[in-house]
């Protein structure tokens, strides 16, 4: 790699950008972090059995879509876990990390 820099990526989890990309590495859990759009389109994990930690829970309001995400995890027997604001996402990792959930939406 003459000339190149090498990219060395700290461990921890991979990020993903794309549906299929993220189901092919099988999580046990989602915790969602892009924003309103990004709700909408990787809220489908749920379907596949996945849980879901959505930040962006302003989005929830949104009628339509919070219909969308529960019917998506009871076909998928998955779990929505609501956290709340930055702070809440702080929590949200924690929590995903030791598998505690003080509020869900079955």
């Amino acid at each position: 790699m003459r000339g190149r820099k090498a990219i060395l990526r700290p461990p921890g989890p991979k990020i993903v950008t794309i549906l299929s990309d993220l189901l092919a590495e099988h999580p046990h859990i989602v915790i969602e972090a892009a924003g309103h759009g990004g709700l909408r389109e990787h809220g489908e994990a749920l379907r596949a059995g996945v849980d879901l930690f959505p930040i962006s829970i302003g989005a929830l309001a949104d009628r339509t879509l919070l219909e969308a995400l529960l019917d998506a995890a009871r076909v998928g027997d998955a779990r929505i876990k609501i956290v709340s604001g930055a702070i809440g996402a702080l929590d949200a990792l924690v929590h995903a990390v030791l598998g505690i959930c003080y509020w869900c939406w079955r």
